[in-house]
């Protein structure tokens, strides 16, 4: 079963979807991947570029494939434990 999850409650999830910010079009994250990594991985460039940008840039969206906003949470689909 799969479930969007809050970029600050994914720790020790498995993502379901790759995440691909472009450019430059290379994955941070694989689909099936439980990264160690994913703490330092949210609190640098999806807590903060990700959200940056979209500040930043207002009537314009970030291009990171696989993470969506929903009612301002920045979310990533993961398989439910």
């Amino acid at each position: 079963m799969l479930k969007k999850l809050k970029i600050d409650d994914m720790a020790g999830r498995t993502v379901a979807t790759g995440v691909v910010p472009y450019p430059p079009g290379i994955p941070l994250m694989m689909p099936g991947e439980m990264p160690v990594r994913l703490t330092a991985l949210c609190s640098g460039y999806l807590k903060v570029a990700v959200k940056a940008f979209d500040r930043r840039f207002p009537g314009f969206t970030h291009d990171t494939h696989g993470v969506e906003v929903n009612n301002g949470d920045y979310e990533i689909l993961c398989i439910k434990k």
